[in-house]
C-alpha cells in the first residue's frame, strides 16, 4: 500500500509541475506583451496626410491657393462629393453635387451642365479617398481634366473662399 501512495504522489507531482510551468509562461507572456504595448509608438493617424503618406489618387491634387485662383478665373467647375452635400448648410459657391451613393442619378442630372472636356475640381470634407473614388468613376466615363482639392469645404472657408447654400438642379430649373 505504501508503494501505491508513493506512486500517486509522484503522479501528482508529474502532472502538477507542467501545469504550473505553463501558467508561469502565460503570465510572463502577458507581462511582456503589456510592456511592449505600452512602449509602442503611436499608431497611424485616422486621416492620412498625403504629404507624409504616399496615396494613389485618381487625379492630381490642387492646393487651396491655386484653387482660389482657378475659382476667380471661372474656368473650372467645382463639384461637391460629400455624402450629405445636398443637406449641407453651405458649399463652394456655384458647386454642383455628385455623390458616390447616387452617382449615376446625380451624373444624369448634370448632363446638361458638365461635359467630359470641362475642367473640373472635385472636393469633399477633406477626406481624399472618397473624392478619388468619384474621380475614378468620372474618368471611366471619359472626363479627363479633373483635379482634387486637397482641403474640404471647411478649409475653403478658412482660406476666404466664397460659399453659398448647395445648388440643387431641381430648384434651379423651377426658378
Amino acid at each position: 500500500m505504501a508503494g501505491l501512495t508513493n506512486f500517486r504522489s509522484q503522479m501528482d507531482f508529474c502532472l502538477g509541475q507542467p501545469l504550473i510551468q505553463a501558467l508561469g509562461l502565460i503570465v510572463v507572456a502577458v507581462i511582456i506583451t503589456g510592456i511592449s504595448w505600452v512602449m509602442r509608438p503611436s499608431t497611424l493617424p485616422w486621416n492620412a496626410d498625403p504629404t507624409t503618406y504616399e496615396m494613389e489618387l485618381s487625379a492630381p491634387l490642387v492646393e487651396i491657393d491655386e484653387a482660389l485662383r482657378l475659382f476667380d478665373e471661372g474656368d473650372y467647375l467645382f463639384i461637391d462629393t460629400r455624402r450629405q452635400a445636398a443637406e449641407a448648410e453651405s458649399t463652394i459657391s456655384g458647386a454642383f453635387i455628385l455623390r458616390e451613393a447616387t452617382f449615376d442619378d446625380d451624373l444624369v442630372a448634370l448632363m446638361d451642365e458638365i461635359y467630359p472636356e470641362d475642367p473640373i475640381i472635385l472636393f469633399g470634407n477633406g477626406e481624399l479617398s472618397g473624392v478619388s473614388n468619384i474621380t475614378n468613376r468620372l474618368l471611366d466615363r471619359g472626363y479627363e481634366n479633373i483635379l482634387i482639392l486637397r482641403v474640404g469645404v471647411q478649409g475653403w472657408k478658412k482660406a476666404g473662399g466664397m460659399v453659398s447654400p448647395p445648388l440643387l438642379l431641381d430648384q434651379e430649373d423651377e426658378s
